[in-house]
């Protein structure tokens, strides 16, 4: 029958129903209680009783569904980003993985190795087909590590929209983590000389904002 498997610190259910449609849930940190699910949702299958879900949806769908509603529920830079996101994604599965069309058919693994391919991966010395070339911008290269965190944040809001509209049953980026972040530059502050210089160039009505930003940690 099925199995069960741990990624991170979550354990899974892995199994098949009559019909051939593969099982596969995260259950918690307990792999006893994921031997439990998963010795009921078996016993369900075979006496006919496990009810398959039938939400599911095209990733391209659900991806123009969230677009249409960030822009009317999202300001515009906002929007803008997200769009960004979703054009960088697709752009990924086009090229690593073609096959998969729907939201059903992601797993961690799919989103780890987005993790990867976005940090390493110059998108500038690949030879790309047409279709996949206009998913690019010029100069796309190896990206920061908190944009990749920020591009995984934006994809489990996406999936959780499909979720909590029924679009589709599970999110695939539950359990996906965030990067620890090591590339990002220290922020510099000014030294005492530099406070000084900075106070006497300003006029007078400057003079007293700049004077309250640096005695009170103020950001601007």
């Amino acid at each position: 029958m099925g199995s069960v498997f741990k990624r991170g610190k979550i354990w899974y259910i892995d199994t098949y129903a009559k019909s051939g449609i593969r099982i596969r849930k995260a259950i918690g940190t307990s792999k006893k209680l994921a031997q439990a699910v998963l010795a009921d949702v078996d016993s369900k299958v075979l006496r006919n009783e496990y009810e398959m879900s039938p939400k599911d949806i095209l990733i391209d769908d659900l991806f123009r569904i969230y677009q249409e509603y960030s822009e009317t529920n999202h300001r515009p830079c906002t929007h803008n980003r997200y769009r960004g996101v979703i054009r960088n994604f697709r752009f990924y599965l086009g090229y690593k993985y073609p096959y998969l069309k729907k939201v059903s058919q992601l797993d961690q693994m799919v989103f780890e190795v987005y993790k990867r391919f976005r940090r390493t991966e110059d998108l500038s010395q690949l030879e790309l087909p047409e279709h996949l070339a206009k998913l690019t911008r010029q100069g796309s290269g190896k990206v920061k590590t908190s944009t990749v965190n920020y591009d995984i944040n934006v994809l489990r809001i996406i999936f959780k929209f499909g979720v909590d509209r029924k679009l589709c049953a599970e999110n695939p980026c539950t359990g996906v983590k965030s990067i620890k972040v090591t590339d990002s530059k220290s922020p510099r502050f000014l030294n005492r000389d530099e406070c000084i210089r900075l106070l006497k160039a300003c006029n007078q009505e400057l003079r007293s904002i700049f004077y309250t930003f640096l005695n009170t940690g103020l950001r601007m």
